[in-house]
Order: structure tokens, then sequence, then C-alpha cells
């Protein structure tokens, strides 16, 4: 007896992808724009993008979901893409990263708008050391 290949297939996945877009396009009836639109519209790095997404400027939404499996949790942030650093790719591998990360059009034209976006996704180093700082 042969075994069933537990893996998706592209067929699969692209329709698990058309039926997650419809339903995350019902959210955001302004559109969707991908990280690297975002990035390039803001004129920003994907890296400030996210942190746009962590305080609050941009709203976002990720492909796969995030879960709740403890076996396969999805780290929620950035999407690896195929022209991003090796490390990053390696660290993907090790974790389940989203395959894709959509933000809201209408944040995107409203911080545009403002002209300053720059200025909200500077890195606050107080932040960063306080996230990477042991707990007592």
């Amino acid at each position: 007896m042969a075994k069933k290949s537990t893996k998706t297939s592209d067929e699969e996945f692209g329709a698990a992808m058309l039926a997650w877009y419809a339903k995350s396009i019902e959210k955001f009836p302004d559109g969707l724009v991908t990280q690297a639109q975002a990035s390039v519209m803001l004129g920003v790095s994907r890296m400030a993008v996210s942190r746009l997404v962590a305080r609050g400027g941009l709203r976002a939404v990720y492909f796969p979901e995030e879960n709740e499996d403890p076996e396969n949790p999805a780290i929620v942030g950035v999407a690896v893409g195929r022209d991003d650093p090796l490390w990053l790719k390696a660290i993907a591998s090790t974790y389940s990263f989203p395959t894709a990360v959509y933000v809201s059009f209408a944040d995107v034209m409203r911080l545009w708008k403002k002209g300053n976006a720059k200025e909200k996704c500077k890195p606050v180093w107080r932040e960063i050391i306080a996230a990477i700082r042991p707990r007592k």
C-alpha cells in the first residue's frame, strides 16, 4: 500500500490562500497590499513596516493565520521572502513563519498623507533592549 503524502499540494495551498484572501478583504474593503508594497509606498524598509504593525500604525493580516497549535505555533510578524538574507531563511526553517503579510491599504494611505511614517517606525532602542533583557 502506498503512503499518502501529508504535504500540501500547490493547488490546495492556492485554494486555501484564495479563501483566506476573500475573508480578509471583507475586513478591509479599501484593499490590502503586501508588506513589500507598503514599504515602497511609504519609503521605509520591510522591517520598518513590521515595526509600524507592532506599534499599531498599520493593521495586518497573515497567511496562514495565527494558530493555537502547541506543536506548530505560528509566529506572526515578518513574512520571509526569497530575496531575504540566509540567516533569516535559516531561522524561518526552524519556526513557523507566515508565508504572506498583507497590510491595510487605507492605513498605508493615511500614513502616507501625514508624511510621518519614517518617524513612527524608527527603532526605539529602549524597547529593543527591554525585550531582550532577561527578566528576574
